[in-house]
């Protein structure tokens, strides 16, 4: 035989012994052939996404694709909720932040600069990914064909962005409103107060958006403009006819309302005495307090020194009053103000009662009228307010929306295309499997074929020599 015969079986032995294995390998793939899979890719790119901030100003986390709630609802709109329960489906979903390759890169050269596992996990952890791969097995069901398996991961994809938006987004709560608009059944000031109270939290929640979308306009208008129009009717209506009430000393029920005003007035008197005291403790520690820095504290029975190093230093000292005397001056102020209005009442009602007699049953009457054509009024005006809120409410409402639609939309938060990939003889899963199993076999050919033929080529060279 000649070396081109010899080298000609070496490549047929090979060949069948990788054709065996191959036959082994596609025997094994079909009795188990791995779990299909389907996929997608989600992707943030507003403002804010680099750090995990969403436009709401809020942190979120892909992971929450996971939870129940959405889980159950895509179930349903994939029509599967009979079939799989949320339990089932969140073991096989996956969700995991896609690193871009520089940044890979630059993990992997710490390898030779300190030890990876401790200085990579901190870098990991510390970076915020704005895309995530999004992976559905067939775990929970072997059976489950393609499509459906498809179908569940785009409801799943679907609900987590309404979830998303619903949650980052900027909204109102309107519940409030509705209540605060509803009935007129409180006092006068009382209703007054609750809008008034309403005004500033809207004024500062539209101070936020501001600083966040300071160029946003609808109509020419923006959430500056919403701002400046909640102060001014607080600042000149609201307050205006607050001030009118109390003067005027007009209630639906005036006793009811003394004694609520009674109530708060002596809340505020042993709250303002507290503070008072806490004073005169606090003056007595800033007294004892040497340059040195020890403080003395001192009871009947002992007397306890502070290093100077602690907490309690002499600067913190003088902080703490300062902020005390400002909060003794606006409780003063919150007393004075409702000794006022009690004196007004009072003196409203003593009036009442030392005019009774002189007056007959129809002059009573005409005062009585007069009195009820007031507060009349006033509910006119303040009904005239609240439709002034609700439609500054309403601006305000479409403005967010607008900033939502800017914010989160199919651009700012991308899903891509769903890819599903099933195992099959042509796939790359099992062209892996097949080339790991048959290499074993085609190693065994060669060494066979060596162990046969080189006996024989040692004996025809030997003959030729």
């Amino acid at each position: 035989m000649t070396k081109r015969s010899y080298i000609r079986i070496v490549i047929v032995i090979v060949i069948l012994c990788g054709l065996l294995g191959t036959g082994i390998a596609a025997f094994l793939f079909s009795r188990n052939p791995g779990p299909s899979t389907a996929s997608s890719s989600i992707e943030f790119t507003f403002a804010g996404s680099a750090e995990s901030i969403a436009p709401n100003g809020t942190r979120y986390n892909p992971e929450d694709m996971r939870n129940d709630d959405i889980l159950r609802q895509a179930l349903v709109t994939a029509g599967l909720d009979s079939r799989y329960t949320p339990e089932q489906v969140r073991t096989s979903l996956k969700v995991s932040g896609v690193y871009p390759a520089d940044f890979i890169d630059q993990v992997k050269s710490f390898r030779s600069l300190l030890d990876f596992q401790s200085s990579s996990g901190n870098i990991l952890s510390n970076y915020h990914s704005t895309q995530f791969s999004v992976v559905l097995t067939n775990d929970f069901d072997k059976s489950i064909d393609a499509s459906s398996q498809k179908s569940l991961l785009d409801a799943i994809l679907t609900a987590y962005v309404s979830y998303f938006r619903q949650t980052f987004g900027s909204y109102l709560d309107t519940g409030f409103y509705e209540n605060l608009f509803a009935g007129t059944e409180a006092d006068l000031i009382h209703q007054l107060e609750a809008i008034d109270q309403e005004i500033a939290n809207l004024s500062l929640y539209a101070e936020e958006m501001t600083e966040r979308a300071p160029d946003l306009k609808l109509g020419g208008r923006g959430f500056d403009d919403i701002n400046i129009r909640l102060q001014n009717l607080s600042d000149s209506t609201v307050s205006q006819l607050k001030a009118n009430l109390q003067v005027n000393a007009l209630a639906k029920n005036p006793q009811r309302l003394l004694n609520q005003y009674e109530s708060t007035l002596q809340r505020l008197s042993l709250q303002l005495e507290a503070q008072k005291q806490h004073l005169e403790s606090l003056d007595r520690l800033i007294a004892s307090f040497e340059r040195n820095g020890t403080i003395y504290l001192s009871t009947t029975v002992s007397t306890t020194a502070l290093d100077g190093n602690s907490s309690l230093t002499y600067d913190k000292l003088i902080e703490t009053r300062s902020k005390l005397t400002e909060k003794i001056t606006s409780t003063s102020k919150q007393v004075a103000t409702y000794q006022e209005w009690i004196a007004n009442l009072a003196r409203e009602d003593q009036s009442e009662s030392a005019d009774a007699d002189p007056f007959s049953t129809d002059e009573v009457e005409a005062v009585d009228a007069l009195s009820e054509s007031q507060i009349s009024t006033f509910q006119l005006q303040i009904n005239s307010i609240r439709e002034t809120l609700g439609q500054i409410v309403t601006d305000f409402k479409a403005l967010l929306t607008a900033y939502n639609d800017e914010q989160i939309n199919e651009d700012t938060v991308a899903v891509t295309a769903i890819r599903y990939e099933a195992p099959s003889l042509i796939s790359l899963n099992f062209v892996k499997k097949a080339i790991k199993t048959s290499a074993p076999f085609c190693a065994a050919g060669f060494i066979l074929c060596i162990i046969l033929l080189l006996p024989k080529m040692k004996q025809r060279h030997l003959q030729h020599s």
